[in-house]
């Protein structure tokens, strides 16, 4: 019985933790925003572990099948963990789904030893309790299947446990147990390993002063952090060091990733839990503390005087100060110390510092537990329950389906579709001479031909020159040997990026390697004739010396094990004094609870506010048809109405699909000023991170856009423009009114007025393509433009960016004049204009202002073919210039062949539309066709006038309701004529393709012509008003 009551609280544990996994029970993996991720991470490990690498810093198959430095920059352990559970049998998908849950009780763990040895063994399970069921702690293992910090957060515990033992004992398996404990945790999460090793130090000088403060305890506290620091010094040491070989700023350059947009706010941190909404996607998952352990920790602190010992009460103090600390580093008033501590740019989210501060947070609650009145059996069935009960919104998550086995091809497919190369956000260890990427489909022939192993050869047989030949080769993970003869010197190109580690040998002598072309791949010199060449992927010296310094910290470590040292007495653990049944029933009970009835039933905590039509409680609901596809059925907007320049608009989008779909859209989201110019954008791959073609009839998907303002976006009134498009294709779905008919591709979903940023943006921010710093007078400075094609027909538009620097703030309000200039001098064509925008005035602008200037240079429809200069001029109010002109760019300029004969339609007709165009008949391939087969109309156009504005032609195949039934929509002359590039009376020939779907009735129909302006969606006009032409002759589907 004795013994039964020291593991009472070791019984308890995983009985207690079933809910908390029960959504990982059923072999199901959570969908989450890395669960994948996480799944190719571990298959690549398992694929290299086969191949005899125990340690692959360079992950073979990733980055479309390159070739990733992965694992040299991301630390790998909690894949190590999962492996075992793979080799032996489980799946990939199973294996993974082990990891999260042994993480989880891991946690539990390592909790109940940290508090039990505090405060007592119930103080220790409710802590254990309250670290499980942190909201964060379950997000972080349910709904973003973060593996690697669920792991960190595991080995947290462990290592303050270990730490308080050592200064308490000073036993070598003390030491050796905080050495490891923490070694694993730099192994594990770079970035908890980074928030984490202040706080630990910290600990450590506390537990000094606490206990002491003798030179032996601090031999032996600071010995311990710097053992694991030297036995993961082979990891961490090329990893920090070696940044500059890779894209690391992808980790915190785009706006989302950036600190300063990812603060949280007190109100979120003390968020009530939100009901699951079995129809949504996406579910909304709060980041925030929970309730009962933010109760039983205010407890703890309010009856601090009441625990007996100096330490528990120091302890007390100690970790409700952490809990302050770490609650307000998540706040925007911490921004200065971010500022100034530049490794913490790498943590991207502040919120991720709810990890350290849940587990302080489940120590006070333990205390607090501890303190509670009422009898044993009752206090922690009570606390189990409402700790649990309050968790129960975090436990409801979509699933994937089930996993294929991973392979290359799979992985390739995942990174093409998702956009996570390398299984990253942003690319982020993609090596730094990669300045385009391969189509990700470069190396699918190869991958499909090498099954089942999947080794490719990787030498690029184009690189070889004529009458070159392989006369040998074979090929492992990270290696080719090759025997090769060439009648001419060469260089070899390998299918893999070129990183740092690559290393080759001709003729077993070293031969360097450098990157070849803008994909950054492996190349090598090689003299002609026949040699011997072989290549690897090794060591860096940086790498050796690190691997050096582990191994010299395993040798003191064994050393340290092995001698004799005297044992200080070995204190008992505490003895569980309660009784454990009642809690274990509860935690059944609960257990069955979640899952015979709440998963299957609404309840208070879970329920839809979907009616399959809309959306209950949307900030602005809407009902917009994209193309009989997807609706829109409204949007949250934060914050409303207003942004700073250096601002983010949280937009959330609710969608659902009208029918199940075939095709994998995405969504655009656009920041636009008046002129259609644009300022911002944040498009979603798949909406709601769902790909479309899973979505179901009968749910939707909160579709998350933070939309970033770029910087120097001048003040002034802008407007959200939201489209649909088929990635694949470029082809944007129409928005439909509710006849039914197209009026655009793109919906303006709401106005926002952009103010001033909160600090000018330094134009090293600014990827300007074209930098230029000439001083145009007045004050400013043009720093660059972003250049048009250098190409262009007449009557097209020259898009370009400008990017002013005001050096002292302008004196008046100055215009920015663009010319066409010709070879001989002779202008061609000027336009003036505000630089910026026309309501923000250069006298509105404050010295150091760094001001974005979009523009449209309309090149004249009459202007001949050759070669011309754009010249940009500052002026005054009166048109004086400034100061000197700056020639930006040569252009070269082609008059399209135009003719100006009346056509021999086989349609005569006159029609003229608002003055611009006049369709003067009209040829038909066939009048009658069948379901699924296609027609070709041919306009002809005659110009009325040289338009300003460049209009869209479209053709529209209607039923007797006049629902569309074939379409096209498009510029004239599929995009080669413009309008703005008609000269009055030419004719235009402009042919549509219209193609009918398989499931058209049949019937009579008619075809309606016109033109309307894209960013109004208003249409050209008949002189009686109408705003279509109507063909007479009819079309048969049979």
């Amino acid at each position: 019985m004795a013994q039964l009551r020291r593991f009472g609280g070791w019984l308890l544990l995983p009985v207690a933790a079933l809910t908390a996994v029960q959504p990982l029970l059923g072999g199901a993996l959570p969908w989450s925003a890395d669960g994948l991720l996480h799944f190719h991470r571990l298959a690549q490990l398992h694929r290299s572990l086969q191949h005899g690498i125990l340690f692959p810093r360079w992950a073979p198959d990733m980055g479309f099948g390159f070739g990733f430095p992965l694992f040299n920059y991301y630390a790998p352990l909690s894949y190590y963990l999962a492996e075992p559970f793979h080799m032996a049998g489980l799946s990939v998908q199973n294996a993974l789904i082990a990891a999260f849950v042994l993480a989880t009780l891991a946690a539990g763990a390592g909790a109940y030893l940290c508090a039990r040895d505090l405060f007592g063994p119930l103080a220790g399970i409710v802590a254990a309790l309250a670290f499980i069921y942190a909201p964060y702690n379950l997000y972080n293992v349910i709904h973003r299947g973060a593996l690697a910090e669920a792991w960190g957060l595991a080995w947290l515990p462990f290592i303050f446990w270990a730490l308080r033992r050592l200064a308490l004992r000073g036993r070598r398996a003390d030491l050796i147990l905080s050495a490891l404990f923490y070694a694993a945790l730099l192994l594990t999460h770079n970035i908890l390993a980074l928030i984490s090793t202040p706080l630990l130090i910290l600990y450590a000088v506390f537990l000094w002063k606490l206990h002491g403060q003798g030179r032996r305890c601090a031999l032996l506290l600071g010995g311990a952090l710097l053992l694991g620091l030297g036995l993961t010094a082979f990891f961490w040491l090329p990893a920090l060091l070696e940044q500059g070989y890779a894209q690391i700023h992808q980790l915190y350059a785009p706006a989302d990733l950036d600190y300063h947009n990812n603060f949280t706010s007190l109100g979120q941190l003390l968020a009530a839990p939100q009901p699951v909404d079995p129809a949504l996607i996406n579910p909304i998952i709060p980041l925030s503390f929970g309730w009962p352990q933010l109760t039983l920790a205010l407890l703890a602190l309010i009856l601090l005087r009441r625990f007996p010992s100096r330490e528990a009460r120091s302890l007390l103090v100690l970790l409700g100060l952490g809990l302050l600390i770490l609650t307000l580093m998540m706040l925007p008033l911490s921004i200065a110390v971010w500022d100034n501590a530049p490794l913490l740019r790498f943590v991207q989210f502040p919120w991720r510092l709810l990890g350290p501060a849940g587990l302080f947070l489940a120590i006070l609650a333990g205390a607090g537990a501890a303190r509670l009145p009422g009898p044993d059996w009752l206090r922690l069935p009570l606390v189990l329950a409402i700790v649990v009960i309050f968790a129960f919104t975090w436990l409801f998550p979509h699933f994937y389906p089930p996993q294929p086995a991973p392979t290359p091809l799979t992985l390739i497919a995942f990174e093409r579709d998702t956009g996570a190369l390398g299984t990253t956000s942003a690319g982020d260890y993609l090596p730094i001479w990669v300045e385009r990427l391969p189509p990700a489909e470069s190396l699918l022939p190869a991958y499909e031909g090498a099954a089942p192993d999947f080794i490719i050869p990787r030498l690029d047989s184009d690189s070889l020159p004529a009458g070159a030949h392989i006369v040998e080769a074979r090929y492992g993970l990270t290696t080719a040997d090759l025997t090769l003869d060439a009648p001419a010197a060469f260089t070899a190109v390998f299918n893999w990026y070129f990183f740092p580690g690559w290393q080759a040998r001709l003729d077993g002598r070293p031969l360097e390697l450098h990157p070849v072309g803008e994909h950054g791949l492996i190349g090598a010199d090689l003299p002609a004739g026949r040699h011997h060449l072989t290549v690897r992927f090794g060591n860096t010296p940086l790498r050796r010396w690190a691997t050096g310094i582990s191994l010299l910290a395993v040798l003191s470590l064994a050393i340290y094990s092995l001698l004799p040292i005297p044992y200080s007495p070995i204190s008992k653990s505490p003895i569980t004094n309660f009784p454990i049944l009642p809690a274990i029933l509860v935690a059944l009970l609960l257990f069955a609870l979640k899952t015979i009835y709440l998963d299957h039933n609404d309840s208070v905590f879970r329920h839809s506010r979907f009616d399959g039509q809309t959306v209950a409680n949307v900030q602005t609901p809407l009902q917009i048809n994209f193309d009989d596809q997807l609706i829109l059925m409204g949007y949250d907007l934060l914050p409303e109405g207003s942004v700073r320049a250096d601002g983010l608009l949280d937009l959330a989008l609710y969608w659902r699909a009208l029918r199940p779909l075939d095709t994998d859209y995405s969504i655009a989201v656009h920041l636009i000023d008046d002129q259609g110019r644009l300022y911002g954008q944040k498009d979603s791959q798949h909406p709601a991170g769902y790909p479309a073609s899973r979505w179901q009839t009968g749910v939707y998907g909160r579709d998350l856009h933070r939309l970033a303002v770029w910087p120097g976006t001048p003040p002034g009134a802008y407007t959200i423009q939201v489209g649909v498009y088929d990635v694949t294709t470029g082809r944007s779905l129409d928005v439909r009114n509710e006849a039914g008919a197209p009026v655009g591709t793109t919906y303006d979903l709401a106005s926002v007025r952009v103010t001033r940023p909160s600090r000018p943006p330094a134009p090293a921010a600014f990827e300007i393509a074209c930098p230029l710093r000439a001083d145009l007078g007045g004050g400013l400075t043009l720093l660059g433009f972003d250049p048009p094609p250098d190409e262009i027909n007449a009557g097209d538009q020259l898009p370009l960016t400008l990017y002013w620097q005001a050096i002292a703030a302008p004196a008046g309000d100055y215009s920015a004049r663009l010319s066409l200039v010709a070879s001989d001098g002779a202008l061609l064509a000027s336009e003036r204009a505000v630089p910026g925008r026309a309501d923000y005035p250069t006298s509105a602008w404050l010295a150091g202002d760094v001001v974005r200037d979009g523009r449209s240079f309309l090149v004249p429809a009459a202007t001949p073919s050759g070669n011309y200069t754009l010249r940009l001029d500052l002026l005054d109010a009166t048109g004086e210039p400034l100061g000197p002109s700056a020639d930006l760019l040569r252009v070269t300029v082609s008059a399209p062949q135009r003719s100006f004969a009346l056509p021999a339609a086989q349609h005569p007709i006159s029609a003229t539309l608002s003055g611009q165009a006049t369709l003067l008949g009209y040829d038909l391939s066939r009048v009658a066709i069948a379901p699924g087969q296609s027609l070709t109309l041919t306009l002809y156009w005659r110009a009325e006038a040289t338009a300003r504005t460049s209009y869209v032609a479209f053709a529209h195949l209607l039923d007797g309701a006049e629902r569309i039934h074939a379409q096209s929509d498009r510029v004239p002359a599929a995009g080669a004529r413009p309008t703005t590039g008609w000269l009055p009376g030419e004719i235009i020939s402009d042919a549509f393709v219209l193609t009918t779907t398989l499931d058209v009735p049949p019937g009579e129909y008619v075809l309606e012509v016109g033109m309307y302006d894209p960013a109004s969606g208003e249409r050209l006009c008949l002189p009686d008003g109408g705003d279509r032409i109507l063909l007479p002759t009819p079309i048969q589907i049979q």
